[in-house]
């Protein structure tokens, strides 16, 4: 099931967040938050209307408890900023999050002050869709359900062969 992940891009926060890269949240949001789940970047303030927008989507990979035992960190595969921000309104009426929201969640509005919320399938892709983009595969998935060894390692071969180690 695709996430929602909250991201403050407008202001400091306390997470040691890298965007598009690792997202540090919370020890009590664990369970909310898996390897090969996909995602979407949201900004929120409650404040300032036209700062709540998405703006990117991604996957993610290794989930890593930190130091302090009280934090995590998720490292994100695929991870993309969108060409132009989404608004969290849906022009057909509504909120983008609301479509198709009982699959996800009692209430059709959405639960902003929780960082890393459930969408449902139809909300993540109006969402790609309105920032121009396509479904992301999860690779990971079909990576892991691939019985031949060889042709996962092809798989994983031909999907990361333009990425390289971040030099420190």
């Amino acid at each position: 099931m695709p996430i929602i992940l909250s991201q403050r891009v407008d202001a400091g926060s306390d997470y040691n967040d890298v965007p598009f890269v690792v997202y540090h949240f919370p020890k009590r949001s664990r369970r909310q938050i898996n390897p090969g789940d996909l995602f979407l970047y949201y900004q929120g303030n409650r404040l300032k209307k036209e700062q709540r927008y998405y703006f990117g989507t991604g996957i993610i990979g290794k989930i890593e408890l930190c130091e302090d035992g009280d934090h995590y960190n998720a490292w994100f595969l695929e991870a993309k900023r969108f060409i132009r921000r989404v608004p969290i309104y849906n022009p057909a009426g509504g909120y983008y999050e609301s479509l198709d929201y009982a699959s996800v969640r009692k209430s059709e509005t959405p639960s902003w002050q929780n960082s890393i919320r459930p969408v449902s399938e139809s909300a993540f892709s109006a969402i790609l869709a309105a920032a121009g983009m396509h479904r992301t595969v999860n690779i990971c998935g079909v990576i892991e359900k691939t019985e031949n060894p060889l042709h996962a390692l092809g798989l994983m071969n031909e999907t990361y062969k333009d990425c390289s180690p971040a030099k420190a």
